[in-house]
């Protein structure tokens, strides 16, 4: 067993809000370079806890803004070995290698950030998906296997999944519920995207479901209309917190024009 101050270094922390319009998200979570300090550990691995409960049923770790994958049809039946890549192309075709070797005769189903270089493993006859929402590929995936704590693999251990971590001398471990609540307790400083200083883990995956529920509201919103000039700017910013542009148009006629070129309703 591998104790949560040994777990990978690389990857995400797993709670994220939709980009702004400039193409930046707000950092909810910076990892913490010492050792635990203060609070009780019981009470924050119990928090921890629940928040992966919490964010399986929500649907809020990782990009959940993205747009769904499409899995082939002959994985969707025989089901998929979800290999979380990371973004060096070698280290990516590493990992894929040593991921054939474990689930021999299984499907291999790879994701990678949208600017992941992927290209050797395609040539191999890989399949990877790149930019999409996670959840549902780690819910119909039999197996997560990463290189580090990522968003996938905290997310395979949320849904039930097993989880293994391939380190770079070569030994596969498993990742445990316990190990991933003791990691998100123990591994990072929360922060909040509204005020200084620290937050909990619970205050971010209250912000984060509140992002989710007004994105889920207005992502498909094309255009506005009948907005007085006054507001304009307070409803920029309100669609701009979640990563959305607000269009607006004074004449029904010209809202229905624009909604129409832009694919979405008024």
């Amino acid at each position: 067993m591998t104790s949560a101050s040994q777990l990978p270094e690389d990857g995400s922390v797993l709670l994220k809000l939709p980009p702004s319009r400039k193409g930046t998200s707000p950092c909810l979570g910076v990892r913490r370079t010492g050792d635990r300090t203060s609070g009780d550990r019981t009470t924050a691995t119990d928090e921890a806890a629940r928040a992966l409960a919490r964010i399986r049923a929500l649907r809020i770790g990782g990009a959940f803004w993205r747009a769904p994958a499409t899995v082939p049809p002959a994985f969707a039946r025989a089901g998929w070995t979800l290999v979380s890549l990371p973004a060096d192309a070698d280290a990516a075709t590493c990992l894929w290698h040593r991921a054939q070797d474990m689930a021999p005769g299984e499907n291999l189903l790879g994701l990678a950030e949208p600017g992941a270089d992927v290209a050797a493993i395609t040539r191999l006859g890989g399949t990877v998906l790149r930019g999409v929402e996670p959840h549902a590929l780690v819910d119909g995936a039999t197996r997560i296997v990463s290189s580090g704590c990522d968003d996938a693999a905290l997310l395979g251990v949320a849904y039930g999944r097993p989880v293994s971590l391939l380190g770079a001398d070569g030994r596969a471990t498993t990742l445990s519920h316990a190990q991933a609540c003791a990691w998100l307790a123990d591994g990072i400083v929360w922060r909040s995207p509204f005020h200084p200083g620290p937050a909990t883990l619970s205050d971010m995956v209250q912000v984060v479901e509140d992002a989710r529920r007004t994105w889920a509201r207005l992502h498909d919103i094309a255009v506005w209309v009948g907005i007085a000039w006054w507001k304009r700017r307070r409803i920029r910013e309100f669609c701009g917190s979640v990563g959305l542009d607000a269009v607006f148009r004074r004449s029904a006629r010209g809202a229905v024009r624009a909604a129409l070129g832009r694919g979405g309703p008024v």
